[in-house]
């Protein structure tokens, strides 16, 4: 089960606001559900982001979702969880997430789960974007 001291990373609940906690605790409820249904750990990589941390990792994404405590990587470095998740599309339905589609060159060595939608999503659409 991931846990909320994964999602935070270095930080401390006492160091976010009261919405990036709910958002986080929301996170965290519905990644378990992916995580039960893989059935396999699953390593964060990244989760929650301060502003520091955003432009340190990804500074031309000023407003990623890992910011609001929307956001969570998970490390997958053989492609396997996304391979996984591109063959089970209804369960980012059924738990409402929504991931980041991999390279050309094929997946990435994470995959980004967020619970808020992307900008170009439209309901009943795919659950899957581009970066």
């Amino acid at each position: 089960m991931i846990s909320m001291k994964e999602l935070l990373g270095e930080h401390h609940i006492d160091e976010v606001s009261f919405e990036i906690t709910l958002n986080l605790e929301e996170l965290k409820r519905r990644i378990n559900i992916i995580r039960a249904a893989w059935g396999k750990p699953m390593i964060v990589t990244s989760g929650y982001r301060n502003l520091q941390d955003q432009k340190r990792i990804n500074p031309k994404a000023m407003k990623s979702k890992h910011m609001m405590g929307c956001a969570v990587d998970i490390a997958d470095p053989k492609g396997e969880l996304y391979a996984w998740l591109q063959q089970n599309p209804m369960l980012l339905e059924a738990v409402d997430l929504y991931c980041e589609l991999g390279t050309v060159d094929g997946p990435k060595k994470w995959v980004h789960f967020q619970s808020k939608p992307f900008g170009s999503y439209k309901p009943g659409g795919t659950r899957w974007f581009k970066a």
